[in-house]
């Protein structure tokens, strides 16, 4: 099955939900139509905003179903009668699929017919917002009836005029979304703010405002932040409102002038080939340097670790396999004659060399300078030069350290670049020194804290219920609400650890 992310409920609205299924003697029996799966196309999010919507539906999936029907009925949402909202649905379109639609339909009067067909919706192209998808209006009748009904997604690549909501799907998805229809909302002067993470293996959002809020609801014109916390080596893409991203700060500061759903976008970081360019410390960008050798030193990268590893020798070395740690990480300072050095990240230690040819290179603070131009050869690498000179080149060497090499243009003197998205402000995953956060009674305690470390409790929806700083290395805060929670501990060190909490 596919990850699922699902906004959970509050015991008062899983209380609503009850009492709505039990105004009616029976619930209505649906049909289950077949459908023949199509995974190159699927359903990455759906989520309703609108004035009708009391409680959201928030469906989240990494991976196509395996079965062409999908019921969620895990992931019902409250919305009330006589009342608009939209549902927006994201999927994985991409410019290998020409088009695809979105049949929707509806049960308003809870017979178990879909009477209602809320229209054929085209997805949007992709765009750089990285967010194809849709969002379908929808105004729920006056006369529906109270309780416990479906809407119903038929998701397809096939344009058709017309589909059955019985009918079957040869290539896609047929989802049903439970919905609870109540009386009209009615919250006067406030507005539903809501946000979700597209994975929580990748990462966390929350919602921050000096207003704390009712059952996610905020008062107009409140200044609410959206905040991102990327989950190790994961990048941050954007906050989508279902078909496009509206901001791509991983910290993003709106008014709540109407009722919104912002989905945090993150995805598995990759680093990118491209032409090499120099960066200061305040500003760093940082490369992973690839050596060209196509033979037994094939796909090793330049690093270099004070502590050297099981089946080194040399400190300064091409090692593989790669990651986004400190030292495979190097940026390229400035210096005179439009030449560089070659910095690492994790210990700001230059590579340096004395000229001497075919001798292991290490490391110092102040290292040597290095021109860095195209190689020439057929294979697009670059040259790293000793002092512009052409005869003595950064080469990765046979017992995989680093030397420099009189070989002219060859694969072995050739670098590829390839630039490392930013993840400074990632949450640490693992750590011996990670603080401890849990529920004892009604008191959330505290321990292993770094003195100044802000401490934040946010619902399952990401709305702050609590914030604090702690000035000793542990804390016991009361905190009576039962429920899911997320817990967001900030170091005094700006170093992030997420826990998810259960009361």
């Amino acid at each position: 099955m596919p990850a699922n992310a699902q906004l959970q409920k509050s015991e008062k609205q899983l209380e609503a939900m009850l009492l709505l299924n039990q105004r009616s003697t029976e619930n209505p029996t649906y049909t289950v139509p077949c459908a023949t799966a199509n995974f190159n196309l699927f359903a990455t999010a759906a989520f309703t905003v609108g004035e009708a919507i009391d409680t959201p539906l928030g469906y989240f999936a990494t991976a196509a179903p395996s079965t062409g029907y999908c019921n969620y009925s895990r992931t019902a949402f409250i919305a009330g009668k006589g009342q608009y909202m939209h549902l927006a649905i994201m999927t994985n379109k991409n410019t290998s699929i020409a088009s695809a639609y979105i049949y929707l339909f509806a049960d308003w009067d809870r017979d178990g017919i879909f009477e209602t067909d809320l229209g054929k919706h085209a997805l949007t192209t992709v765009a750089t917002s990285e967010t194809p998808g849709v969002k379908i209006p929808i105004s729920i009748p006056s006369t529906a009836v109270n309780g416990k009904t479906r809407i119903r997604a038929f998701l397809t690549t096939g344009n058709v005029t017309a589909i059955h909501p019985n009918g079957s799907l040869s290539s896609g998805y047929i989802h049903d979304f439970v919905v609870f229809v109540s009386e009209p909302v009615s919250t006067p002067g406030k507005v539903l703010i809501t946000t979700a993470s597209n994975n929580p293996s990748w990462g966390t959002t929350v919602i921050e405002s000096n207003t704390l809020p009712e059952n996610g609801r905020y008062p107009t014109g409140t200044a609410v932040t959206f905040k991102a916390l990327r989950q190790g080596a994961v990048e941050f893409i954007g906050w989508s409102d279902g078909t496009e991203l509206v901001s791509t700060s991983a910290e993003y500061t709106t008014t709540a002038n109407a009722t919104l759903f912002l989905v945090g976008i993150f995805k598995t970081a990759t680093a990118s080939l491209e032409a090499p360019q120099t960066s200061t410390a305040n500003e760093p960008i940082w490369y992973q340097i690839k050596n060209a050798q196509t033979d037994t030193r094939l796909n090793r990268f330049l690093a270099y670790s004070a502590t050297i590893p099981a089946g080194y020798t040399t400190a300064l070395r091409i090692e593989k396999p790669e990651d986004f740690s400190d030292p495979f990480l190097w940026r390229l300072e400035p210096s005179a004659n439009g030449m560089v050095k070659l910095v690492n990240k994790g210990t700001a230690m230059q590579v340096a060399a004395d000229g001497t040819l075919n001798t292991a290179l290490n490391v110092q603070i102040n290292g040597s300078d290095f021109k860095i131009d195209p190689s020439g050869h057929a294979n697009g690498s670059y040259s790293i030069k000793y002092n512009n000179n052409a005869t003595q080149l950064l080469n990765g060497g046979l017992s995989f350290n680093v030397v420099l090499y009189n070989a002219g243009v060859g694969t072995g003197s050739g670098w590829y670049f390839y630039r490392v998205p930013d993840l400074s402000t990632s949450v640490r995953p693992t750590s011996y020194d990670k603080p401890l956060v849990s529920f004892a009674g009604d008191e959330l305690h505290c321990a292993r804290l770094t003195p100044g470390s802000s401490i934040a409790l946010y619902s399952v929806s990401g709305h702050a219920l609590l914030q604090f700083t702690a000035s000793h290395t542990s804390h016991i805060q009361p905190f009576t609400p039962k429920g899911a929670f997320i817990a967001v501990v900030k170091t005094s060190g700006n170093t992030y650890f997420t826990y998810k909490l259960m009361k």
